[in-house]
């Protein structure tokens, strides 16, 4: 019996442990499906859905910008700073 106790305060130690120790934020990029990119005046176009999740208890503010290659652009249907409420 003493056994089982001890399995059970490790895997509720171990739970806690991960919720504890999660993220605060999560990003998920998707292309849409049959959609294919562009090229037009030598630029690249690609057109990609995003989800983010904000699991913190604050707002979030988020700004999307690419890191490689240092010539890429993002442009979005509305303004460059994302408002995320926070998860309820």
């Amino acid at each position: 019996m003493k056994a089982y106790t001890v399995v059970l305060a490790l895997l509720v130690g171990f739970l806690g442990f991960l919720l504890y120790n999660r993220g605060t934020m999560e990003a998920k990029f998707i292309k849409p499906a049959g959609s294919t990119f562009f090229v037009k005046d030598g630029k690249i176009s690609n057109t990609y859905n995003y989800t983010f999740l904000n699991k913190s208890n604050e707002d979030k503010v988020v700004t999307i910008k690419v890191l490689s290659p240092k010539n890429g652009t993002v442009v979005l249907s509305e303004n460059n700073k994302i408002k995320i409420k926070k998860t309820k």
